[in-house]
């Protein structure tokens, strides 16, 4: 399809939402939807059913979209929190010039047996079924469809440049939401989908780290190109169809931990997520590990942050609002409407409704990402990654409600939190680290203005009190002494806060 021609499509189809939405205020104003709630809803099953007709990007959209409360409203998150493609199954005829250019013209000596007649499952992007290899092993077979990649790229290509245009005419908008990096994390998520080598490396990825996990795996890769990819098929249903009869509670309990922890660890230590963990890409069988399946959507983030959200758990874990609101801030980046008392005045509010809750009625994932709402009412931009994982973290809630009721994340991440504190110390040592705190020294020096308009407005919230010692003997300490002595501080802080939190954890002896 060519540029015009799809931008005409996509113009039509929002032409109707935006249609749709005067004839509801018409029937609003006539009193045909007199319940505000019920023209909300109305509003936002229009929009999900705008975004699954334009395809599966704009379904990823929809699917980011559902992790900004500051954004959305609830009722529009609780439409979009489960969008997903509703496609016709086509005839895997249709697959099999897909497969011979990708495998060569004897593909099919591949294999003794392909189920073509129910896939495994069927999306815009891919089609996937339950083959048998020659050598016996069964394998899962996931074939592009046709022309897709072409297709989506040029969507992003149309969205890109829309979202520019229509951003310069609304620089306030684009300074405190930040929607170009909110599209590049929605294109991020799209390259494995179209691009197969790219889903390939992220298991490659996962399955290093999913190493240090007894009771997680993630499966082999047979074979890969850009549209066709082999690998073996996990054993047993996934978590929502699986019956809980089957599982001892100490085997439930075992995998939802390790899955706790593989969200956790990979976030703070690895900067690496998987964001879509919800029951259905997760397989579990009696006596096996759990398989961790579709590595299309992937989070990732950088040291910076990772720590910042570290600081901001432990604050939160220790009802500290003050201290979460400005491990917060330091995630974020201010904008010229920055009022950062008025934040820190929110979160220490907030933080205290937090810690006072069950973890039985708390929920993790939504509730952290309400720390989003202060932020852009505040004037503070937040990386997207933030909210993309608090989804992945509601995902999971929803996995281990279905299979390890008895569990929480909060369980987890204060059982685990003072190995992450020691991995995160190890990587303060490692040489590549010690790079990149130089270069962020170099780095910090071109962000100045950014620092002297924070700490201008600090000083006039009256949040700051200069005081003046005299220091002069430290000028002439060599400065590779001084940058040792800031580097064991750091580690030995590091260390502190994993025994710390250790001994804290312990039980109070008799």
């Amino acid at each position: 399809m060519r540029k015009r021609e799809r931008v005409l499509q996509v113009a039509s189809v929002l032409g109707e939402l935006m249609a749709g939405e005067v004839k509801l205020r018409w029937q609003r104003g006539r009193n045909g939807l007199a319940d505000p709630e019920e023209f909300e809803r109305e509003r936002a099953r229009a929009l999900r059913q705008t975004l699954e007709h334009l395809g599966p990007l704009y379904i990823k959209v929809g699917q980011v979209l559902s992790t900004r409360p500051d954004l959305v409203s609830q009722t529009v998150i609780d439409a979009l929190g489960d969008l997903h493609e509703q496609v016709l199954v086509r005839p895997f005829s249709e697959f099999e010039p897909v497969l011979a250019k990708n495998l060569g013209a004897h593909w099919r000596y591949r294999f003794t047996e392909i189920d073509t007649d129910v896939p495994l499952g069927a999306a815009s992007i891919a089609q996937v079924y339950r083959a048998v290899q020659t050598d016996g092993q069964e394998v899962v077979l996931k074939v592009q469809r046709p022309g897709v990649a072409a297709s989506t790229r040029l969507d992003m290509e149309i969205l890109a440049q829309a979202m520019k245009l229509a951003m310069k005419r609304a620089p306030n908008i684009a300074e405190i939401f930040q929607p170009e990096a909110m599209l590049e994390v929605v294109f991020t998520a799209m390259r494995p989908e179209i691009d197969f080598t790219v889903e390939a490396s992220n298991m490659d990825d996962f399955r290093e780290m999913l190493e240090q996990f007894d009771h997680l795996e993630v499966p082999d890769v047979l074979d890969v190109t850009k549209e066709v990819l082999i690998m073996s098929k996990a054993p047993g249903v996934s978590i929502r169809e699986a019956n809980l009869d089957d599982f001892s509670e100490k085997e439930r309990e075992a995998i939802g931990r390790d899955l706790c922890a593989m969200l956790f660890h990979g976030f703070l230590v690895d900067g690496l997520f998987h964001a879509d963990p919800h029951p259905g890409n997760v397989f579990v069988a009696p006596g096996h590990p759990a398989t961790v399946i579709d590595f299309g959507m992937v989070g990732r983030i950088d040291r910076r942050m990772a720590l910042g959200y570290t600081r901001f758990m432990m604050a939160t874990a220790l009802n500290d609002g003050e201290a979460a609101g400005r491990a917060a801030l330091e995630m974020g980046t201010l904008t010229s409407r920055a009022n950062i008392a008025g934040f820190l005045g929110d979160m220490q509010r907030y933080i205290p409704t937090m810690a006072n809750q069950s973890l039985q009625n708390m929920e993790f994932g939504t509730d952290f990402n309400q720390f989003l709402v202060f932020c852009t009412k505040r004037g503070i931009a937040v990386n997207p990654a933030i909210a993309l994982f608090g989804k992945a973290t509601a995902n999971l809630e929803g996995t281990l409600r279905r299979f390890a009721p008895e569990l929480t994340p909060f369980d987890v991440f204060r059982d685990t939190m003072g190995g992450i504190i020691r991995d995160q110390a190890k990587q303060m040592v490692a040489e590549e680290e010690l790079l990149r705190v130089a270069n962020e020294a170099f780095a910090a020096t071109r962000s100045l203005p950014e620092q002297v308009r924070y700490l201008a407005q600090a000083v006039v919230n009256g949040q700051y009190v200069l005081r003046i010692r005299d220091d002069s003997a430290a000028i002439h300490e060599d400065r590779e002494d001084i940058r040792a002595r800031r580097m064991r501080r750091t580690l030995i802080g590091l260390a502190a806060a994993a025994m710390w939190w250790d001994h804290r954890r312990r039980p109070p002896t008799s």
